[in-house]
Parts: structure tokens; sequence; C-alpha cells
């Protein structure tokens, strides 16, 4: 609680950071209703891949270890593509299920 008067400036713009990193991105989230309007429609406009891990904490990463293996296959899969990918393609193929056609 000491911290506490700090807390809102810690997050406070961390949502349009992430959203601005021109990279192919994936969001891992315990829960998906805590997002934000511009983390919403960054997932609309497939800025980046959205992963919900259910029956998990704030901790996902101890609370359910294997589904996050599971979906960080997506960070290993495609973490030498090339930064001149087009990412919101590569997100939107990803989420039609579409892994094995996206080409670079």
């Amino acid at each position: 609680m000491k911290t506490k008067e700090y807390w809102e400036g810690w997050y406070k713009g961390l949502s349009k950071a992430f959203l601005e990193v021109p990279v192919i991105k994936q969001l891992v989230l315990a829960e998906s209703d805590k997002t934000d309007k511009e983390l919403k429609l960054g997932q609309i406009e497939a800025k980046f891949k959205l992963d919900i891990i259910m029956n998990s904490g704030h901790v996902v990463q101890e609370d359910q270890p294997k589904a996050l293996a599971n979906i960080l296959r997506f960070s290993v899969k495609f973490s030498n593509i090339s930064h001149k990918a087009d990412s919101k393609e590569v997100i939107k193929s990803l989420a039609r299920g579409e892994v094995s056609t996206v080409h670079i």
C-alpha cells in the first residue's frame, strides 16, 4: 500500500505504447474484461494476437503453465518473420486458423 500513489503512473499510456510497437505482437491475459478501450480497438484492428487463459489468476504462467506454453508457440513459430511482414495479415490468418497459409 506504500506505493499506491504511483500505481496509476505505472500503467498510464502502456496500452498505447504496446500498440505502437511496430512488430508482430501477442497479448496473453487471464480475462478479457480487464482490457481498456485502446486494447479492444487494437484487437479489432488486428494489431496483435490476443489469447485468453481461462481458470487463471493474475500470474498465468504459474496458474496454467501448460496452457501458456501451448499458446506461446506463436512466438516461436514467427520469431524469425521479416520485419517487413504485414503483421495485420499474419495475425488475421492466425485468427482464422490459417497458420500454414501465411506467406511472408
